[in-house]
C-alpha cells in the first residue's frame, strides 16, 4: 500500500499523501476545480469580445493550460 505519491504532469511534480484512492480522489477534485476555472475564463473571454472593450489580450494571458485528462487513473 502506498502512503505517498509524486505525480509528474505538465513538467511539474506534485506531492500527495495518503493511499492511492485518496490520491485519485484529490486529483479528480482538483481537475473539477481547474475545469470550472477554465470555463469561467472562457466565458469572461467571450464577454470581453462581445463588449468590445478595446482591450487586447493574447490567449496566453487569458487562458491557462487545459487541465490534464485523468481517464488513465480509473481503476
Amino acid at each position: 500500500m502506498t502512503t505517498h505519491t509524486i505525480w509528474l504532469t505538465h513538467s511539474k511534480l506534485t506531492y500527495y499523501t495518503g493511499n492511492y484512492d485518496t490520491f485519485v480522489k484529490t486529483v479528480k477534485e482538483n481537475e473539477v476545480i481547474q475545469t470550472k476555472k477554465y470555463e469561467k475564463e472562457q466565458e469572461d473571454r467571450k464577454h470581453i469580445k462581445v463588449c468590445g472593450s478595446g482591450v487586447s489580450l493574447s490567449a496566453s494571458e487569458v487562458l491557462p493550460n487545459s487541465p490534464p485528462s485523468l481517464a488513465h487513473l480509473a481503476h
